[in-house]
């Protein structure tokens, strides 16, 4: 069924992915800080230990990944959070780029020789980076990190596009996690398997286009 890397897979939106991919056929290695019990007990490969505010990990990760084959989709995931009720410093916002925005696209540039035609890259984004749907103002790092991400996806949707491979930007919905202090409308069981339906469905004609989980296009 094809090889499929998902961080951020310890928790939340990512160990719903974990689970889903998994029980769907597929060989996943899923990437996290800390391992929880949940992605434990399911059956694929765990790396642990990967920080993704530090480059140094990620090029360990990419060690590690050396003699893995071919990967069929990479879905970055892993993010740093919304600051609820917090003045956010400049150190905050910093920390916001290098883990939403930097992260995923230095790993996924150091794994491209992984990737194949037909090859998807998903970046899990939120419609809070698109700046026409900015109506309430605030989040300053995580808005813009995700807007950057976005933007930065783009560019490498067409780059990669040559390759045939498939950049896929994705809002996966109002999900009840500890990011939204499990505030929301979809579980992340019910969030993953939209996101694995689009996923499965992302053509080459579709590579650098933002969606919602529920088909619709997202105005940048």
């Amino acid at each position: 069924m094809g090889k499929v890397v998902i961080t951020g897979a310890n928790k939340g939106i990512g160990l719903g992915l974990a689970r889903e991919y998994v029980n769907r056929g597929h060989e996943v290695i899923a990437t996290c800080r800390r391992e929880a019990p949940e992605l434990k007990s399911l059956d694929l490969e765990v790396y642990e230990n990967l920080e993704l505010s530090d480059m140094k990990c990620i090029d360990d990760f990419v060690n590690f990944m050396e003699d893995k084959g071919t990967i069929d989709i990479l879905i970055n995931n892993a993010a740093l959070p919304h600051f609820y009720g917090k003045l956010e410093s400049p150190d905050d916002i910093l920390e916001h780029f290098k883990v939403n925005t930097i992260a995923p696209v230095y790993l996924t540039q150091r794994l491209f020789h992984h990737f194949e035609e037909g090859s998807k890259v998903i970046m899990i984004s939120s419609r809070m980076g698109s700046i026409d749907d900015n109506e309430s103002g605030g989040h300053y790092g995580f808005r813009g990190s995700k807007s950057a991400l976005n933007s930065i996806s783009v560019s490498m949707g067409l780059d990669y596009r040559k390759n045939g491979i498939i950049v896929g930007i994705i809002h996966p919905g109002f999900v009840k996690t500890d990011n939204t202090f499990h505030n929301g409308n979809l579980t992340p069981e019910t969030a993953a398997k939209a996101i694995y339906k689009n996923v499965r469905k992302l053509r080459i004609q579709d590579t650098a286009n933002f969606w919602h989980i529920n088909g619709a296009s997202i105005p940048w």
